[in-house]
């Protein structure tokens, strides 16, 4: 990782999918470029590690460019993909509120720059009534609320594997969920262990 520094210096050069974008959504421009000059640039060229599952972390990070594959480990095999992170989205938010362990590890797929925010900065910002704190919040809980539909959804397909639903409905009800053919290339193997290990 390459750290090339605060934020409040670049605000003018900052892209407008990210000034402009979700993630800060519910706030004026003004207190999302006031939040985004507090962030910290840091830098990864192809190949370097973000984070490691299972450490303990403290940022968030918001991709500026580049990509960032999120994977996870599996006990017998190699480790599945998650998640690709684009420009304009957002990573790591867990470990922003809770200091327990990541869950997944994150690596550049390419030259990659990004914004990062660690939890004592966030959380003054947000115990200070900053209203992109306060934004960032609710884009995380938005998160949050489609993950537990998905895994959710998981859960109904595993209970109702379990009581006998033919293959046929298991099978179409596996695409619709992830938009994966699990009778594909992957296989049945591949497309469970990514639907099962992903949210």
């Amino acid at each position: 990782m390459h750290y090339v520094g605060a934020v409040d210096h670049l605000t003018d050069s900052l892209p407008n999918f990210l000034i402009d974008g979700p993630l800060l959504r519910d706030v004026d421009r003004d207190a999302r470029l006031d939040f985004l000059s507090g962030m910290n640039l840091v830098s990864y060229p192809p190949g370097d590690v973000l984070f490691f599952e299972g450490e303990l972390g403290d940022e968030l990070f918001l991709v500026v460019s580049g990509e960032v594959v999120i994977l996870n480990n599996t006990e017998v095999d190699e480790p599945v993909e998650l998640t690709r992170v684009r420009p304009g989205d957002f990573f790591g938010e867990m470990a922003l509120l809770s200091p327990s362990p990541r869950s997944a590890s994150a690596i550049a797929l390419s030259f990659t720059d990004a914004l990062s925010i660690d939890r004592r900065r966030y959380m003054a910002r947000l115990e200070g009534g900053d209203p992109a704190a306060v934004a960032l919040l609710r884009s995380i809980t938005r998160r949050t609320c489609q993950r537990l539909r998905a895994t959710d959804a998981r859960i109904d397909l595993v209970y109702d594997a379990l009581n006998g639903a033919s293959s046929e409905d298991l099978e179409s009800r596996i695409v619709k969920l992830t938009g994966r053919d699990p009778a594909g290339p992957q296989g049945w193997r591949e497309s469970l262990i990514q639907f099962f290990g992903g949210a």
